[in-house]
């Protein structure tokens, strides 16, 4: 099922959320794709995201400090992100920085040119779970 939060779209196939960012990201936008992943976590215990950052905008500082304290993040497996510039990919590594510097736990993200990568390095992490 699809879900649009603000002007951003994100759908799950089981635990992997496909999430495209269209335009900044404010703390709302992040609160509601939050909620949606918390009901996933209740249903699986984990989660995996490929993130499509082809049209995505700003990162806030307060969005980064958002997602910092959002307790869900020790349930990802895997954030795989394609199609991001320099300064979003710079952004973004500091808001996961931020996760993982306020939860002391990791909050794997890796970066990719293409959606194919994206998908073979999430699901090579998934199959590597034993939950």
């Amino acid at each position: 099922m699809e879900h649009r939060f603000g002007t951003h779209i994100v759908r799950f196939e089981e635990d992997i959320g496909y999430i495209q960012f269209v335009g900044d990201l404010t703390p709302a936008d992040l609160s509601a794709l939050l909620g949606i992943v918390d009901d996933i976590i209740a249903q699986h215990r984990r989660y995996g995201a490929i993130i499509d950052a082809r049209q995505m905008g700003a990162v806030s500082p307060a969005t980064r400090r958002f997602l910092s304290e959002w307790k869900g993040s020790q349930y990802c497996y895997g954030n795989a992100v394609f199609g991001q510039g320099f300064a979003l990919r710079v952004s973004m590594m500091m808001a996961m920085r931020a996760v993982q510097l306020f939860t002391g736990r990791s909050f794997p993200v890796a970066f990719f040119n293409t959606e194919t990568e994206s998908k073979s390095w999430l699901q090579t992490r998934r199959r590597a779970l034993v939950i």
